[in-house]
């Protein structure tokens, strides 16, 4: 290869794997600290639950007992790397975790592991082609990374914290062991690609096919080498393998595994895996979220062709020795995920179409190799020398804009979306700085907002600690009986009504409620879905005063009790007022305004929900309980409790009508 082409071949592998790091770098932290994956949240409570309480003793708070028995048994290598990865943290924190913490940490864990995986793609395809020649693996090195590297579904899915998030690297590891092995005739290779093979299915058990590629390069390097000089490597991987293999089922206990991914292997595993729908459903998949489904067998038509013609000329091609490697590969892989999953988007399997990345590798191999099957011949059999000259590398640069251009794409509108705030992170620090937790929240249990306050499955942040149920039939109750069964608010989202609350009954029972706040979902400033948040019963007496031009007092609860008076007002703003507003109470006599006998001064609402933050007219806040003490020796009279609000830095009082204070007959 000239030296020219050696730096532009360097040139582009570096920017392949500076994009692919860029796009994993700039989503991997999506919504932080809100988790809006659940199995992130599982892997980070069973790593804590290996941990124990004598080293986290928030295990049991965060319920990491109940995980770690669903998913004993569960393949332990993530797990155990959450285990260190949480030990480092806490070794180095200066101030309190929170799961969305270590779930950050994990991510980013991810995020190296597939940025290596691109690297092995690279050295795969190389590998591969090398005896080629030097033009035809730089090619096949590129296009094995390229579709996978930039891949929108693969990067969107690979930097979450999951034990998926790591198969990829373990792929090519056992992959490129088998590879290196019969191009080099090397038997140490097999040794990492059988290491690599064990570290696939220590993340997902259903990874056994992983072991074909090193049953491929025993074969060939028996084959060539015969089997007095491979006895001491096959000594070497059997030792591997019994120990590996037998901790798993003797010493750890993977039989017992009751995940719904096992359970539902040992119901149906059997007629799902030879399902011809479903196989053809996850192969499509595989090269759907790689090179595209299309593309693919475009370039494998084209390929196959081209591998015909050079054949009947004797020009130099690719073997297909390399299918016997790569085709069950990816059937083994489709088979396995068709006993337990659709991995399709269209049947809703948002994150399912993991099951099929190590198959997508093999993909993108095959692909590659076509593409240098199409390049060779095209390159011999060009009409004059500049027209040869040419054609290979306008090929590449077509097929790698075809590629690349709807990725990158792909990616800056992934991005895009992910720098948008969820629904429920708004609604999680809105309900923390906004409501009292004064009783339980209802959601539906199939609702995205149903996990919103707990802490370890959405990373939930906030000082406030809420309660929730899901089991309220809304069709059954009134208000005040919900209030009564201990239930103050209620939260559903515009999905919810679409799905859950379709009764009549329902309906009415939400259309009741005291609407408080709507927080609202439009794809442009939000992501997920549009959410209502209402309190069960409204204030016990509901009025309208102005305050000043923005503020009205649309509410208020009162109670007396001795001598005790507690006084919660309720408040709305038609637009942000222009100042931080105190709110004063006072009490006195009737028409005895400066004879005050108990006074209170303060914000009117909460320090996280001073006035200026009164954006958005159709919120009603809660305001603050004010409590009162009357003196002992108060003399009996009729007395009114006073409610103003004032510009502390100034000391002027917003106006009520003709007063500056509104106020209410104490009984």
């Amino acid at each position: 290869m000239p030296a020219r082409h050696t730096l532009i071949t360097a040139a582009a592998y570096t920017l392949l794997v500076i994009l692919s790091s860029a796009f994993y770098l700039l989503t991997y932290d999506r919504y932080l600290p809100l988790l809006d994956y659940s199995d992130e949240s599982n892997m980070f409570l069973l790593s804590v639950h290996m941990r124990g309480v004598d080293e986290v003793p928030l295990a049991d708070d965060y319920g990491a007992g109940l995980t770690g028995e669903w998913l004993a048994g569960y393949p332990p290598l993530h797990p155990w790397l959450g285990v260190w990865m949480q030990r480092i943290q806490d070794a180095t924190a200066t101030q309190f975790l929170f799961p969305g913490n270590y779930i950050a940490a994990m991510r980013l864990v991810s995020v190296g592991a597939n940025v290596l995986t691109a690297l092995g793609l690279l050295w795969l395809g190389w590998s591969v082609a090398r005896p080629i020649g030097i033009t035809a693996a730089a090619i096949a090195g590129w296009f094995t990374a390229l579709p996978y590297a930039l891949s929108p579904h693969i990067i969107d899915i690979s930097a979450l914290a999951i034990p998926d998030s790591l198969i990829p690297l373990a792929c090519v590891l056992a992959l490129l062991g088998c590879v290196r092995a019969i191009t080099r005739e090397n038997a140490a290779w097999l040794v990492v690609g059988l290491l690599g093979a064990v570290a696939a299915i220590y993340l997902k058990y259903s990874l056994l096919v992983a072991l074909w590629p090193t049953f491929c390069g025993v074969v060939y390097l028996l084959r060539v080498r015969g089997w007095r000089p491979m006895l001491p490597w096959l000594a070497v991987l059997a030792i591997i393998s019994v120990v590996t293999a037998g901790y798993l089922v003797f010493g750890y206990g993977a039989l017992g595994l009751q995940n719904q991914e096992a359970e539902g292997f040992r119901e149906t595993g059997l007629r799902n895996m030879f399902s011809i729908e479903r196989n053809l459903t996850n192969l499509n998949v595989a090269t759907d979220i790689s090179t595209g489904t299309v593309l693919f067998f475009v370039v494998l038509a084209a390929g196959t062709v081209a591998y015909s013609l050079a054949r009947r000329t004797q020009r130099p091609t690719v073997q297909l020795n390399w299918l016997w490697v790569l085709l069950p590969y990816i059937v083994g892989n489709a088979l396995l995920t068709s006993s337990v999953v659709y991995a399709s988007l269209e049947r809703g399997g948002y994150g399912r179409i993991r099951f099929m990345f190590p198959a997508a590798l093999a993909v993108c191999l095959i692909f590659a190799l076509c593409v240098v099957l199409i390049v060779l011949f095209a390159h011999s059999v060009g009409a004059t020398r500049r027209v040869a000259h040419a054609t290979p590398g306008a090929i590449v640069t077509l097929l790698s804009l075809v590629i690349a251009v709807p990725a990158v794409a792909g990616n800056i509108t992934q991005i895009r979306h992910y720098a948008l705030p969820d629904t429920n992170l708004l609604l999680w620090q809105w309900s923390d700085a906004s409501i009292p937790p004064e009783g339980l929240i209802h959601t539906p249990r199939r609702s995205r907002t149903h996990l919103v306050w707990n802490r370890p499955y959405s990373g939930y942040t906030g000082s406030t600690t809420f309660e929730w149920e899901h089991q309220l039939a809304l069709a059954d109750v009134t208000p005040q009986q919900a209030h009564d069964a201990g239930i103050a608010y209620v939260v559903v989202t515009e999905q919810d009504m679409q799905q859950i609350y379709t009764a009549e009954a329902q309906r009415n029972f939400i259309n009741t409620l005291w609407h408080l706040k709507t927080i609202p979902a439009d794809e442009v400033t939000t992501t997920g879905e549009t959410t209502y948040i209402y309190r069960v019963l409204p204030p016990k007496t509901e009025i309208d005063v102005s305050y000043g031009e923005n503020i009205r007092l649309i509410g208020y609860d009162l109670r007396t009790d001795g001598n005790t008076i507690n006084l919660r007002p309720y408040w709305q703003a038609n637009a942000t007022p222009q100042a931080n507003y105190s709110m004063f109470v006072h009490v006195y006599p009737a028409g005895e305004p400066t004879n005050i006998i108990a006074q209170w001064d303060g914000t009117p609402v909460t320090q996280q929900r001073l006035p200026q933050t009164w954006s958005d007219p159709d919120e009603r806040l809660i305001g603050v309980d004010v409590i009162l003490m009357l003196p002992g020796d108060a003399p009996n009279a009729d007395y009114v409790l006073a409610v103003g609000l004032y510009n502390f830095e100034t000391g002027a009082r917003l106006p009520v009508g003709e007063s500056d204070r509104f106020e209410i007959p104490l009984d």
